[in-house]
């Protein structure tokens, strides 16, 4: 969105008000009105790497006006591409016969003209609901350090208005507790698709067999990391390989990797370095899967397993992209 537009719709979701300044005629317009916005991703194709903020290029004073937000991903699945085409297929042709129509126009008009004259009030249920709803999202946000914006009043606010628009849906006086867990599941999902998602990082083959041996089960092997830390690792990996391959055109070894890698990282504690250790261990095993590395050659002097050794010699992959290596989340 442009600076100009972000200026414009600022003051129309803050103040309510629209200031016009044409042919030297200033004037300040009323603008009470909810707003519906609709945007492309940068590029055309939504980055499920990168928070939406840098999808859309808002910035987090307009997002935190907004109270719901809703991600459409093109997701590859058979069973919605069928659906879909189906659908596009019968307007073809049968039109609108195909479409099913459960209410006539008149009918919608109705209930909408009596539902827009109605004004729930909010019982003490309803609040003590909300005081405590609000409650939990601001611990919650806490622990998430990934977070496209923050839990403020605002959003206390969106689920005061969110209560009070489901319960003009249901033709209601009150605004109920169930309607304030409505509003709530409508908040948190808006909320789980707004966050970026996690990356499932798997245990080295070594590591899963001993695991395996000792009677663990095949989901412990698993790992789900925040998709900020996994692209954190990710470029201070790829970036050393790339720079190393430029001077030595000779790789380096998987050793020499991790610990330029926590020499660089410091700011892990002790406590959580054994844990940090295995995830580097994990998205070294991933990007190799995904062909971001290479494995060149494997130095055995010792005569230790390679996989237990850490002795593999490591190289960017010829067929990575350069411009894939410097994509972070930040």
């Amino acid at each position: 969105m442009d600076t100009d537009d972000q200026v414009a719709i600022h003051e129309a979701m803050e103040q309510q008000t629209i200031s016009i300044a044409k042919a030297g005629i200033k004037a300040t317009l009323n603008a009470r009105t909810s707003i519906l916005a609709a945007a492309n991703p940068i590029g055309g194709r939504y980055d499920t790497r990168k928070p939406l903020k840098a999808n859309v290029g808002l910035s987090p004073p307009i997002m935190s006006r907004f109270d719901l937000f809703f991600v459409v991903l093109d997701d590859l699945s058979p069973e919605a591409d069928y659906r879909l085409a189906d659908h596009i297929v019968g307007l073809h042709q049968q039109g609108e016969a195909s479409l099913p129509t459960h209410y006539t126009p008149e009918d919608f008009l109705l209930f909408r003209r009596k539902g827009k004259n109605m004004h729930p009030i909010l019982t003490e249920g309803a609040q003590r609901m909300l005081v405590a709803c609000y409650r939990d999202l601001r611990q919650n946000d806490k622990t998430k350090k990934n977070n496209s914006y923050r839990i403020t009043t605002r959003q206390l606010e969106s689920m005061i208005r969110l209560s009070e628009a489901v319960a003009r849906v249901h033709l209601s006086q009150e605004v109920k507790e169930e309607h304030v867990k409505l509003a709530l599941h409508v908040m948190r999902s808006s909320f789980t698709r707004v966050e970026q998602p996690s990356v499932e990082v798997v245990m080295p083959r070594g590591t899963a067999e001993e695991a395996k041996t000792k009677g663990k089960s095949k989901d412990s092997a698993v790992e789900k990391v925040p998709m900020e830390h996994y692209q954190r690792i990710r470029v201070l990996l790829l970036t050393k390989l790339c720079s190393t391959d430029e001077i030595t055109r000779k790789g380096i070894s998987e050793n020499e990797l991790k610990q330029w890698y926590f020499d660089t990282v410091q700011e892990v504690q002790e406590a959580a370095l054994l844990q940090e250790v295995e995830l580097v261990d994990k998205v070294l095993e991933r990007l190799i899967a995904e062909e971001a590395i290479t494995v060149i050659t494997v130095l055995d002097e010792v005569g230790d397993q390679p996989e237990a050794s850490g002795n593999r010699l490591l190289a960017i992959h010829p067929n990575l992209p350069p411009d894939s290596i410097a994509q972070d989340t930040r």
